[in-house]
């Protein structure tokens, strides 16, 4: 068994470097809450401004407008009745009455829970990490006009501990969510895409690029000269082989990284936290045919019965949501590159999911689910697609490789809950309550 990498965490950085966050008034004019009507909030060296408004107000919105809870949030006695939030509405500062103090939390929404907090009876104190293995942290909390706060002997620091699918520096402020429209598309066609130009993800597929180039290279070496894989590269080899079809590895930064500014959208569809996977794949298309074969303008003509349902026949397959991210973009002219195709509102399609099984396991011929599409990505562009979604990897007649990286995520709760996936085949969305939530979402919005 090979040793798993770890993944940096920020707890790897001096502690010169740990990250701080300070909330300093802005306006020092006051609602009628007798709060600031702003502040400022400065995190890691990044200020943002922050703007008051009742909690009861901003989580209709919230709801509204991605059809889940906000969390982190406590509902219960003693819940703040005002709430600071950020220009974009996914960062936000929320209070609780704990005795006769009251409690401040810095939080993101989706997150499994806030990242700092603060006691104030009397003005701005010192904040605290709330996740993580403890250890000193600097925070501080400077009132306008007044003194740098005394640094907390806190717990953890804000890149550990509440999920795998941590922020990342090349965010966009605007994380992508499950709107109306969205949801809409991914109940019709089993899949949406979203694009590197809203994901901040072109540099971060460029460095995950390179590592699947290295993780080919050693492939090629070992099987040249060395006949053995480094440790290193992470390669899972217990699991059945498909070429370079899937290369099945460990996950490391440079890969974990592209999921990062999906991480609100993930947690809308699954209906909370994904559980971290134990693998990833990367996926290699190389160019179809032979040496000196003609493939300017040649198409994939394959038949509308040539396709799979992950899981190698399992109904269901074990997890809920594919999500894959290219790490190239299709050759100019070209028809088919090797990229993933697809069977739209295959998901939905209850006689296939019965015969589907039956038909892998005698190696029988599928049913034919008429003309596929091609799912067009550019170079960090991303795919989420539901689990049942039959799909196929297009023929290659262009003269370049195709590469893409594809995780298969759970529910947290998946851990505990074995019946998780109880409700499948016969209710797509049981593994999926987020599309639902927010298709419901448009009923809401109409007046």
């Amino acid at each position: 068994c090979l040793r798993r990498l770890r993944p940096h965490t920020d707890d790897d950085a001096p502690p010169a470097k740990r990250p701080r966050i300070e909330v300093t008034p802005l306006d020092p004019s006051t609602s009628d809450s007798g709060l600031p009507s702003t502040v400022v909030v400065s995190e890691n060296g990044s200020k943002e401004q922050f703007t008051l408004k009742a909690a009861a107000i901003f989580r209709q919105e919230y709801k509204v407008r991605t059809g889940i809870d906000l969390r982190p949030w406590h509902s219960g006695p003693g819940s703040g009745r005002w709430v600071y939030i950020s220009s974009c509405g996914t960062r936000y500062l929320w209070s609780q009455n704990v005795g006769t103090w009251l409690q401040w939390k810095f939080a993101v929404a989706g997150e499994g829970r806030s990242r700092y907090s603060s006691y104030f009876p009397f003005g701005v104190r010192r904040w605290k990490s709330m996740i993580g293995e403890c250890s000193p942290a600097d925070f501080f909390v400077t009132p306008k006009g007044g003194k740098q706060g005394t640094p907390s002997n806190a717990c953890g620091t804000a890149g550990t501990g509440f999920t795998f699918l941590e922020p990342h520096k090349e965010d966009p402020v605007e994380l992508p969510m499950l709107g109306v429209e969205e949801a809409e598309r991914f109940y019709e066609d089993g899949y949406i895409v979203l694009r590197a130009d809203s994901l901040g993800s072109h540099a971060r597929a460029s460095r995950a690029l390179r590592e699947m180039n290295l993780v080919l290279a050693e492939l090629a070496i070992a099987g040249l000269e060395t006949g053995r894989i480094s440790p290193e590269f992470g390669l899972v080899e217990d699991l059945p082989r498909e070429g370079l079809n899937s290369v099945r590895v460990q996950s490391r930064k440079e890969f974990t990284a592209l999921l990062s500014p999906l991480r609100t959208i993930i947690q809308q569809l699954l209906g909370g936290c994904p559980e971290e996977p134990e693998t990833i794949q990367l996926a290699y298309a190389p160019p179809t045919g032979s040496m000196g074969e003609g493939f300017e303008g040649r198409s994939d003509c394959r038949a509308g019965d040539e396709y799979h349902i992950d899981g190698r026949g399992r109904i269901p397959n074990g997890f809920a949501l594919l999500v894959g991210v290219a790490l190239s973009s299709p050759p100019p002219g070209s028809c088919a590159w090797g990229a993933l195709t697809v069977f739209p509102g295959s998901h939905r399609n209850a006689s296939l999911h019965r015969e589907y099984p039956k038909k892998k396991a005698e190696s029988g011929q599928h049913m034919d689910l008429g003309t596929p599409r091609h799912v067009t990505l550019e170079r960090g562009d991303a795919v989420l697609a539901h689990s049942l979604l039959a799909h196929r990897r297009s023929e290659n007649w262009s003269d370049a490789w195709r590469y893409q990286i594809y995780w298969r995520l759970k529910p947290e709760r998946a851990r505990s809950d074995h019946g998780w996936e109880s409700g499948m085949p016969g209710d797509p969305w049981a593994v999926l309550p987020g599309v639902l939530a927010a298709r419901r979402g448009r009923v809401n919005l109409l007046p």
